[in-house]
């Protein structure tokens, strides 16, 4: 039950006020209708402001050809059941060139609803337009008045806009000129929903289709019980969830928050153009700046992206490098001379020392190098060939800063510590450096 001094009564109040007011100012008045939950609440409201009589204008939809089947039954059981007049205009030759919002986006939202609509107001020749926009929507709404005058054409001009005191309403209109109404202008979307629910008003089968996120959560605990191992899957992927979200570099975060504000802008800006708030000669270069824009963001988003993707990859290599070496470390360490003695035996083949440089031929046989298109060969037989510096300055601290400096990097910082590099000559081939295991 609606109380007669809730805010709900005075919304109420004035919409049906705006409604009769704009009805006896007008000779051909239409009322848009998409089947969504403002439009069906301006059609109650439209039929309580002319009960017991039917209202005297009606229903336009303007169909996009690609609206959902429930919306379209909805409408046509809505307009059926209150005895209201339905015109439906599509753009039948943007249909037949199959415009569509995955492959055109903008345009497609220009030629099969901007522009349809505004055919189907010229060829009805109406005067006054009902809509369902609120003030709450989007700022290009917000500055628009309760009644706005079109000039020829469906142009808004700000400066054609009359002053509104003490809820009179101008509706006088010269030559060519529309007046779009819009009743709902100071109603808030919780004032919409809470309007439907105590007028018991059936809103579109679609706003109550999917399941509630509780259901899906309450079904996902359910299996959970029945196989309780799921529930330690579960706790460990969102562990890991939140440790990428955590971990993610801040340039990466930085872009995501910027491409979202660009998406949103260009999505209301798509909305101002489709109302008729911006002209066609500001909307095409903002728009296309702003698609720039953001095709740049996105272009640097994936070279960041790539960038954290091959630094996670070097810290994953260099980290297995370091449990590997420990574990060696340590199981080395736990035998005696005669058991080290025969690991070594059995791993290498050759050692040649010279001077500073060590040249040692393994056993094992030689890992795939991805980095390396060209590996070194080996004398004949199945080993490995490894050269190493038996004094070096290069530091434990400079091999972690391994991953921001990249693999590469570090192979040539290590060949520029090899004497052989200043002059110094040795029987073995110049070859990389080249650090191997058997377990990885």
């Amino acid at each position: 039950m609606l109380s007669p001094c809730s805010h709900l009564a005075r919304l109420e109040a004035e919409s049906i006020h705006i409604l009769r007011e704009a009805v006896a100012e007008s000779e051909r008045p239409v009322m848009l209708f998409s089947a969504g939950k403002d439009s069906t609440v301006m059609a109650h409201l439209a039929l309580r402001a002319f009960f017991p009589g039917t209202p005297p204008f009606p229903l336009l939809h303007v169909d996009s050809t690609w609206e959902f089947r429930d919306l379209t039954e909805f409408r046509d059981a809505f307009a059926r059941e209150h005895g209201f007049e339905l015109i439906v205009y599509a753009n039948e030759q943007g249909r037949a060139l199959g415009f569509n919002p995955f492959e055109h986006g903008d345009r497609y939202t220009m030629v099969m609803r901007t522009d349809a609509l505004k055919a189907a107001l010229d060829q009805g020749a109406y005067d006054v337009v009902f809509g369902g926009a609120r003030r709450d929507e989007e700022k290009s709404r917000a500055k628009e008045r309760i009644v706005s005058i079109r000039n020829p054409g469906h142009v808004w001009d700000p400066r054609q806009q009359r002053p509104e005191f003490w809820r009179e309403y101008n509706l006088r209109l010269s030559k060519g000129q529309s007046a779009r109404v819009f009743p709902p202008s100071n109603w808030t979307e919780h004032d919409v929903i809470e309007y439907a629910l105590l007028r018991e008003i059936t809103l579109a089968p679609l706003y109550f289709a999917a399941l509630s996120r509780r259901c899906r959560t309450e079904r996902r605990l359910y299996r959970c019980r029945r196989r309780p191992e799921r529930v330690a899957d579960e706790y460990r992927r969102r562990i890991a969830q939140a440790a990428d979200g955590a971990n993610a570099p801040e340039e990466i975060t930085r872009l995501d928050k910027q491409m979202s504000a660009l998406r949103r802008g260009i999505g209301r800006l798509n909305d101002g153009y489709a109302a008729g708030f911006v002209e066609k000669d500001e909307f095409e270069p903002r728009v296309t700046g702003m698609k720039q824009r953001l095709s740049h963001l996105q272009e640097r988003h994936e070279v960041a992206v790539r960038a954290a993707e091959s630094e996670r990859d070097l810290c994953l290599i260099i980290s297995r490098l370091e449990d590997f070496t420990a574990k060696a470390s340590e199981g080395l360490s736990k035998l005696d001379r005669s058991g080290q003695r025969e690991i070594i035996r059995a791993l290498v083949r050759r050692i040649e020392v010279d001077g500073a440089a060590i040249e040692i031929l393994f056993r094992v046989p030689p890992p795939t190098a991805p980095y390396d298109p060209a590996p070194p060969q080996g004398p004949p037989g199945n080993g490995q060939q490894c050269t190493a510096v038996r004094r070096t300055n290069l530091r434990r601290d400079d091999a972690l800063a391994a991953p921001r400096a990249g693999l590469r990097e570090t192979h040539r910082r290590l060949q520029s510590h090899d004497p052989r590099r200043n002059g110094r000559r040795s029987p073995a081939k110049d070859r990389p450096l080249t650090a191997f295991s058997n377990g990885l």
